[in-house]
């Protein structure tokens, strides 16, 4: 964990870091409720006013979670393209934040897409991909889909068979 960061649970009993800038507790209240457009400007405020390097990965994850959780999957490319244009580096969570994304509208390819990426930058598929990835093959009344996806669930020891 980064020095003078703690790790408090937040409103809805979830954990979140506290002894952030103010204006990335702004992004995150922006991200929580979906508003890509304010989280947009803030992101952009933080930068511009020299966000420290080591805060830049969690930054644009927030703003990928804003677009998440309005399901904006087409804004999550965006702010991903420009994450790699500056070198920012991507973690497990970024793409789980892109799948996200993609789950809220049943962007089944893209989804994908955004799972084999994370498996060439290195990370393992988890829980919480997997289960976003089932949610958007039930958001896009893809039956065979979700069945693969749950079979990949399976195999990584995630469901029961």
């Amino acid at each position: 964990m980064r020095r003078g960061l703690l790790l408090r649970c937040g409103s809805q009993g979830r954990p979140r870091l506290q002894g952030l800038p103010p204006v990335l507790e702004e992004l995150n209240h922006a991200a929580e409720g979906g508003d890509v457009e304010l989280a947009g400007s803030v992101l952009e405020r933080a930068l511009a006013a020299g966000l420290p390097p080591q805060l830049l990965t969690l930054a644009y994850n927030t703003m990928l979670k804003a677009c998440g959780n309005a399901g904006d999957c087409e804004g999550a490319k965006v702010w991903l393209h420009r994450m790699e244009e500056l070198g920012v580096r991507r973690n497990k969570k970024t793409f789980g934040k892109l799948v996200e994304a993609c789950s809220r509208l049943g962007d089944v390819g893209a989804g994908a897409r955004f799972c084999l990426s994370s498996i060439l930058a290195g990370h393992r598929l988890d829980a919480v991909i997997i289960g976003s990835m089932l949610h958007c093959c039930a958001q896009a009344g893809n039956i065979p889909g979700a069945t693969k996806w749950f079979e990949v669930a399976r195999n990584l020891g995630y469901a029961d068979s």
